[in-house]
C-alpha cells in the first residue's frame, strides 16, 4: 500500500492535477484511454472508454466497448449538442 500527500504524477512533468499520467489508466477492472477513434488493434474488455480527443458539436464524447476482444465492438455515447 502506498500513500501519497500532495500530487500524483505517472511519466509526466509538473502535473496540474492531483493524479496524472501519460497512458491509459484502469479503474475498477476498466480500462480509460484518450483517441481520435476507436481502438483498430488490442484486446479490451466490455466497458472500457476511450475518450474522443478531438471533441466537436453535434460528434461524440466517446467510444464505449460492448463486447470484449480483439479490438472488441465499440459504440459511440455521448452526443455533444450542435
Amino acid at each position: 500500500k502506498v500513500t501519497v500527500k500532495g500530487k500524483l504524477g505517472v511519466n509526466v512533468n509538473n502535473p496540474d492535477t492531483d493524479i496524472a499520467t501519460a497512458g491509459p489508466v484502469s479503474f475498477e477492472g476498466k480500462r480509460f484511454e484518450v483517441g481520435i477513434e476507436p481502438p483498430s488493434s488490442g484486446v479490451y474488455k466490455k466497458g472500457d472508454i476511450v475518450w474522443n480527443a478531438d471533441p466537436k458539436p453535434t460528434g461524440f464524447v466517446g467510444w464505449i466497448c460492448i463486447r470484449e476482444g480483439s479490438p472488441g465492438i465499440w459504440k459511440t455515447f455521448g452526443q455533444i449538442s450542435a
